[in-house]
């Protein structure tokens, strides 16, 4: 395999951007720093500062983010929760390496996505829940996707030092919300793993638009051909990753099972129409509409089988188990869906009477494309850019560029 691979694919050749030792130190250090955090129930002052600024340079998606009452406290504010509905948008930003590094891939200015539900049959304050999908950590005590008592994620968020948004939905949508369906819904997932198997396939939507570049040109770009060349290099190091990250959704992809990397990449070549390069038709693969309808083997143990949903995906899913795309006739692929992807939709309240406490010292208010949101927790404030600009299509989300640091898009993305 590896000599066809040298013979029809070449010999690939990368080089470190030059530089001095000491300068290449002083990169590893500030990475490094991005991500003490992740590892951390706490964020310290150093990660922060260097999160904060690695947004400032490498995304330049304004208006950044800036100290709240002088940077005292992360919340979370007094809020009635009786305000906040089924459906509801909860936009979420930590300062951890993790969540800045997926906001400058994918254009978005959050990390992580969570979704109010309310438990049908329960009346009052405990029957409200925030439901997502995350993975456990230092900072998160439970795996998979679940649904957490409002008060008590709070509490979790507040420690983890989240910065959170929320974002009411329209009254149409609203209405159309069917919170007993999105319930059933989750009950039939609760528990399965984040959705690794399909994290780099709601990102990766074009040939070669999607993957990020360096400042200050914006001319160093990570490309497919590092990203096929390092696949194949980890599937020989470690199966399990790579089965987890890559290969059942490329296998999905190719219309195979079990096969590895270099297997994936020869036999989908064979399909090339002739005349087609190579590198160009090989870089469609992940590009290829992730479907809502496939299902995966779930880590740890890979005796379950589910839809594999990242945080904005399974956002996504409960709006559409809820039927808010039914004007669309539902033909949405959730799992094409980023957080920006979620929070650009035009589905929130415009008008929405925020109660004081939004507007207090405490909290703050945002405007956010057509419609202000509510900050509820976090040092600094957090904008949810393009925020409900953008009126749903079919099929929308499943061919967008997200080419930093313009993150220019078409109409229907």
């Amino acid at each position: 395999q590896e000599m066809w691979y040298l013979y029809n694919r070449g010999l690939h050749v990368f080089l470190f951007r030059k530089g001095s030792w000491a300068s290449i130190i002083e990169d590893v250090y500030h990475t490094l720093s991005l991500f003490v955090p992740f590892g951390t129930q706490d964020v310290n002052p150093y990660s922060e500062r260097d999160n904060l600024e690695f947004l400032r340079q490498y995304q330049q998606i304004k208006p950044y983010m800036e100290p709240r009452n002088g940077g005292q406290g992360t919340g979370p504010i007094s809020l009635n929760s009786s305000l906040i509905h089924s459906g509801d948008f909860m936009g979420i930003l930590r300062l951890d390496g993790l969540d800045p590094m997926l906001a400058w891939a994918t254009g978005s200015t959050t990390g992580h996505t969570a979704i109010a539900l309310r438990k049908p049959e329960v009346e009052g304050p405990g029957g409200l829940h925030i439901c997502e999908s995350t993975a456990k950590d230092a900072y998160w005590d439970t795996n998979g996707i679940q649904c957490t008592p409002f008060e008590e994620w709070l509490q979790k968020a507040s420690k983890a030092e989240h910065h959170v948004v929320w974002a009411p939905l329209a009254p149409e949508y609203r209405r159309k919300f069917n919170e007993v369906q999105a319930w059933e819904f989750f009950e039939s997932v609760e528990g399965l793993d984040y959705g690794y198997e399909n994290m780099l396939f709601s990102w990766l939507d074009t040939f070669e638009a999607n993957y990020p570049c360096i400042p200050p040109k914006y001319d160093r770009c990570f490309s497919w051909i590092l990203l096929e060349v390092l696949a194949i290099f980890f599937d020989r190091v470690s199966t399990s990753v790579a089965q987890k990250i890559w290969l059942q959704a490329f296998n999905k992809r190719v219309g195979t099972t079990g096969l590895h990397t270099l297997d994936l990449f020869r036999t989908y070549l064979e399909k090339k129409p002739e005349g087609m390069d190579s590198t160009q038709f090989l870089s469609g693969l992940p590009a290829i509409p992730e479907q809502d309808g496939w299902e995966y083997q779930m880590f740890p143990n890979m005796t379950q089988t589910g839809p594999a949903m990242v945080c904005s995906v399974f956002v996504c899913r409960i709006w559409k188990e809820a039927g808010l795309f039914q004007e669309i006739g539902n033909k949405v692929n959730c799992g094409e869906f980023t957080p920006y992807d979620v929070h650009k939709l035009g589905i929130f309240d415009a008008n929405f009477d925020f109660p004081e406490e939004c507007d207090s010292g405490e909290g703050s208010q945002h405007q956010g494309g057509d419609t202000k949101v509510c900050q509820i927790m976090g040092k600094y404030t957090l904008h949810l850019n393009d925020h409900n600009t953008v009126d749903m299509s079919s099929h929308m989300a499943e061919a967008c560029p997200s080419f930093p640091p313009k993150y220019e898009r078409s109409p229907t993305c």
